[in-house]
């Protein structure tokens, strides 16, 4: 039978002194051999048997920590992408845009693959391109295809995005027409300027299908008057009176009968800009008074103060819808995306409030 009075003098001093140093100790203190050596096996086992306990549970704690790492990511990674042809029919040889709205879930900036490939209506492969895009979040892109050596028929894209593991994609379909053979069928009709005063009191001037026509009325002598009536008077020299009198003209008195300046469009632009902040109402008004291009100014109002009721005044559906989903994007203003009519962007916008 095993010492115990051995047994106990071990455990006590086992993490001093070494086991031979306890042992010759104890033999010298009159205890017999044997029963000294049975007791350091006792003791001995009992410590292999804790530490080989101990190293097991560390290594499944390892194999757990581990197989958590691996197998158990923090975020799964989750991509968007979305497809805005300008149109879906257009003439041959027409040039052709479409827009590309790419998104990730990954807070940092990442760089992904994209490719898109063309397709006749028998699939056969027309066109291939890839490229790599640096993108944090999300990102709009716009894509000129080149359409001069397209038939007349039908097409489709298919739009392929991809980082790491996951790739997703998205489609169109369009048309391409026959155009018209009369050479001047593309060619815009030049509008009228912002104003067509021909500065004769006794004309009516008004734009007529893109044209100005002054039309001579309420002339006491019944005669087309070209230019503005003189003014009579008894000074021999009456320049810089304010009246432009018979014996005048631009070039003698220019501070008197020089011509009504013509406000351009370039002015009322920037007069609307400079208004936007301060009176918007008063802004909106002023780029509504263009011929042309009232729209894109409304558009960009908008951007300078992130106003969204400027996009509201904007008539064009199509630049309307572009004007709320960039303003979306740039503010992250997603209030706004249930005012685009078009159901692809603002399915796009509503997509893009959820990866925000």
């Amino acid at each position: 039978m095993v010492n115990a009075s051995i047994i106990e003098y071990l455990k006590k001093y086992k993490d001093q002194y070494d086991i031979s140093t306890l042992r010759s100790y104890l033999i010298q203190r009159g205890y017999n051999p044997s029963d000294v050596e049975q007791a350091i096996r006792v003791v001995t086992r009992q410590k292999r048997s804790f530490s080989i306990k101990y190293v097991l549970v560390m290594l499944v704690a390892l194999l757990i920590l581990s197989s958590a790492y691996f197998f158990w990511p923090s975020q799964k990674l989750e991509l968007f992408l979305e497809l805005s042809p300008e149109k879906t029919t257009i003439q041959k040889a027409e040039n052709f845009v479409f827009s590309v709205s790419l998104g990730t879930n990954q807070e940092k900036e990442v760089e992904a693959k994209f490719d898109y490939v063309l397709f006749d209506d028998k699939n056969n492969k027309l066109l291939e391109e890839f490229n790599y895009v640096r993108l944090k979040k999300f990102k709009k892109m716009n894509f000129p295809l080149d359409t001069k050596n397209l038939v007349p028929g039908s097409y489709s894209l298919k739009f392929f995005f991809s980082f790491e593991s996951k790739e997703i994609s998205d489609s169109f379909n369009f048309e391409v027409k026959q155009g018209s053979s009369q050479k001047n069928s593309t060619v815009p009709e030049i509008s009228c300027p912002y104003s067509c005063n021909d500065n004769n009191p006794y004309t009516k001037d008004e734009c007529v299908n893109n044209k100005c026509v002054n039309t001579p009325e309420n002339n006491p002598a019944n005669t087309s008057v070209s230019t503005p009536p003189k003014t009579q008077t008894t000074t021999k020299d009456a320049c810089g009176n304010g009246v432009c009198d018979a014996n005048e003209s631009t070039l003698s008195c220019s501070q008197d009968c020089a011509p009504e300046k013509v406000i351009t469009s370039e002015d009322l632009s920037q007069k609307a800009l400079q208004l936007a902040k301060s009176n918007p109402e008063e802004a909106a008004n002023t780029c509504l008074q263009l011929t042309v291009g009232y729209d894109e100014c409304l558009k960009k109002l908008n951007e300078q103060t992130n106003n969204a009721d400027f996009c509201n005044a904007v008539i064009n559906s199509k630049i309307k819808d572009d004007c709320y989903s960039d303003h979306a994007m740039r503010i992250n203003d997603f209030n706004v995306c249930s005012l685009i009519v078009n159901s692809l962007k603002q399915r796009a916008c509503l997509n893009l409030k959820k990866l925000g």
